[in-house]
């Protein structure tokens, strides 16, 4: 009698892991193997903003110094 109890035991954890499992691959999604090229896309936007922000940086320095000077 105790063996049965062990093998529901055993039934119920594998039906809960499953559940578990397919919940996790439903909201995180397959793996399709073209993870990579989104990632460079983003780098070469990350660049741009930073070289954005260098060239506004150096206009407002510019404009700062020559109202000093003034």
């Amino acid at each position: 009698m105790d063996n049965s109890f062990a093998y529901i035991d055993i039934i119920l954890l594998a039906m809960i892991a499953g559940f578990i499992f397919l919940r996790l691959r439903g909201i995180l999604g397959k793996r399709t193997g073209f993870e990579g090229k989104p990632l460079s896309q983003f780098e070469k936007v990350i660049n741009n903003v930073q070289i954005k922000k260098a060239t506004v940086k150096r206009k407002t320095t510019k404009k700062k110094t020559k109202k000093n000077k003034s």
